[in-house]
C-alpha cells in the first residue's frame, strides 16, 4: 500500500494507493476526514478529477456531521435511549429484585432489573453483559449459513470492545474477534463483517482477489461499510 496527502480546492485528502477494483470515497463521522482509496494503477489526475466531480456530496457529507448533536454521556438513568441492532430504545429501571437481569420488548424498550441503590457502573455491566449475549445469540446460526458457502471452518469466535476494528482474524489458529459495539448495528452489519473475517481464511490480504471473493458471496458489502463508517 502507499498513501500520500494532497489538496483539492482547499480540501485536503488522504490517498491510499491499495489492491483494490474500484475507487473508493469516504467522508468520516468523526472529525469530517477525506479518503480516497484506489487501485494502485490509478493515476493523479484520475484521483483529482474524481474528488473533483464528489465535492458537493463531500461538502454536504461533512456539513450534516458538523450539524449533528455531540453523543451524550449515559447515566443509565430511566429515560435514556440506547442502541439495539439499529434502533434506540428507552431505558427502564427496576429495582428491588434479588438480582440483576435484562428484559427487552420492541415497544416498551430495555428494563433493567436491578437491586436498590445499583451504581451507573453496574448497571452499565449489566447491559454489556446483556449486549454480549445477544451478539453471541446471533454468531452461531450466521456462521451455520457462511461456512458452507464460504467452504471454511471457524474453530472460533470471541466479542470485545475494539475502538478502531469491527472485527479481526486469526488465520492460523482460525479464530474471529467481534467488536460487541456491533450490536447496536443494524444485523446486516454483524453479517457483513462475520463474512469479510471468514474471506480472510480464504485470502489473508486485501487484495483483488479478497475483494473478488466478497463481491461474490456478499455483492452489497459496499453499501453496509459506508454505512458502518458513517453511524
Amino acid at each position: 500500500m502507499k498513501k500520500e496527502h494532497i489538496t483539492v480546492s482547499g480540501l485536503q485528502v488522504e490517498v491510499w494507493w491499495k489492491a483494490v477494483k474500484r475507487i473508493n470515497l469516504v467522508v468520516y463521522a468523526a472529525d469530517g476526514r477525506v479518503r480516497i482509496s484506489v487501485p494502485f494503477s490509478t493515476a493523479m489526475s484520475r484521483v483529482k478529477e474524481t474528488i473533483e466531480a464528489r465535492m458537493l456530496w463531500i461538502r454536504a457529507q461533512q456539513s450534516m456531521f458538523r450539524e449533528r448533536k455531540p453523543t451524550m454521556q449515559l447515566h443509565y438513568i430511566p429515560g435514556e435511549r440506547h442502541l439495539f441492532l439499529g434502533k434506540q430504545y428507552p431505558l427502564y429501571i427496576a429495582e428491588g429484585g434479588r438480582r440483576h437481569f435484562v428484559c427487552f420488548d420492541q415497544l416498551a424498550g430495555i428494563t433493567l432489573h436491578v437491586r436498590r441503590k445499583s451504581s451507573a457502573q453496574q448497571r452499565q455491566n449489566l447491559l454489556l453483559k446483556w449486549y454480549r449475549e445477544q451478539l453471541t445469540l446471533r454468531v452461531s446460526p450466521l456462521l451455520e449459513k457462511w461456512q458452507p458457502r464460504i467452504g471454511k471452518e471457524v474453530a472460533e469466535f470471541r466479542i470485545k470492545r475494539m475502538k478502531t476494528r469491527w472485527g479481526t482474524c486469526n488465520i492460523r489458529k482460525q479464530r474471529i474477534w467481534l467488536n460487541l459495539e456491533l450490536i447496536k448495528k443494524p444485523e446486516r452489519c454483524l453479517e457483513y463483517i462475520l463474512v469479510h473475517e471468514m474471506v480472510h481464511l480464504l485470502e489473508p490480504g486485501h487484495t483483488e482477489k479478497f475483494y473478488a471473493h466478497l463481491d461474490a458471496f456478499m455483492p452489497e458489502w459496499r453499501d453496509i461499510d459506508l454505512l458502518l463508517k458513517q453511524e
